[in-house]
């Protein structure tokens, strides 16, 4: 029982870091591609 708590814990740390990521870079893709539009 602990181990399955382990992996679901590594996965939902997994998915959030794939989730900060996915974030971070369409904010960047976003603030690269407005601030070219407003130039």
């Amino acid at each position: 029982m602990e181990g399955l708590v382990e992996t679901i814990d590594g996965l939902a740390i997994q998915y959030w870091m794939l989730w900060a990521m996915a974030i971070v870079v369409g904010f960047a893709t976003w603030n690269i591609w407005t601030g070219k539009h407003h130039q």
